[in-house]
């Protein structure tokens, strides 16, 4: 079996998930904790954090919240300035903050338009600007881009998200590029359908079935995590076995 990537932490990497208050991103919170990652939970809604934390924590994992919009320069270095003073510096970066407004072209405003990019694509780079000093100077860490097979395939009503999508994938291979040299992996990964709040309650009633579940997700990104410090997996693509809905 393959050994998990040694970090400064030792058994106990600092992982830095945004967008941990549901879905993908909980579920990768959660599968970090169980295999004894100190994980540090990020997104706006600090209500449902604090739900994440209470069930990790139930399970004896570690973890704390660091309420953050990713959306905000100052936000997102004020929540790693918390997390590295509470728990060290960041050897995980997992960038999953996303949202979707999923109208036509014609019908999005373009503060929606703003959003999305904002949130999906800006939010990336500036969380990775601030874990990347500290990579570079131990010459290790693993970021995570979670894109979407929207960056690659064409939805209506997804410009915006697609967009995004898109654009993450591309600062992710530029990223990849650049800090290589210092013994640092970037990943993208590429869900399809994986039933979460981000499709709607109808949606999830009429297609809930056929889409992956969260915690594949989550199983993904600890298995690309535990592979070997020779290698690195640069894109994966993951869809329901059905294919796209």
């Amino acid at each position: 079996m393959n050994q998990p990537v040694e970090f400064s932490s030792s058994d106990h990497p600092v992982v830095w998930v945004t967008g941990a208050s549901s879905g993908i991103g909980r579920s990768i919170a959660e599968s970090f904790a169980r295999i004894g990652a100190q994980v540090a939970l990020s997104a706006r809604r600090q209500g449902l954090l604090e739900e994440v934390a209470k069930t990790i924590w139930a399970s004896g994992g570690v973890c704390e919240i660091f309420p953050c919009d990713v959306r905000s320069s100052l936000c997102v270095r004020d929540a790693h300035e918390m997390i590295v003073k509470h728990f060290g510096s960041v050897d995980v970066l997992v960038n999953n903050a996303g949202i979707n407004h999923a109208k036509l072209v014609t019908e999005m405003s373009e503060d929606q338009f703003d959003d999305v990019i904002a949130t999906n694509l800006r939010g990336a780079f500036l969380c990775t600007k601030q874990v990347l000093p500290s990579m570079i100077k131990k010459s290790r860490g693993h970021i995570f881009m979670i894109s979407s097979v929207a960056a690659r395939t064409w939805f209506d009503r997804y410009g915006a998200y697609s967009a995004s999508k898109a654009g993450l994938a591309a600062f992710a291979s530029v990223l990849r590029e650049e800090v290589r040299k210092h013994g640092i992996k970037v990943t993208t990964i590429y869900p399809g359908a994986t039933a979460s709040e981000i499709w709607g309650q109808h949606t999830l009633e009429k297609h809930g079935q056929r889409m992956m579940k969260p915690e594949d997700i989550g199983n993904l990104v600890i298995t690309l995590y535990q592979q070997s410090n020779r290698m690195l997996v640069e894109d994966v693509i993951v869809r329901p076995i059905g294919g796209d809905l």
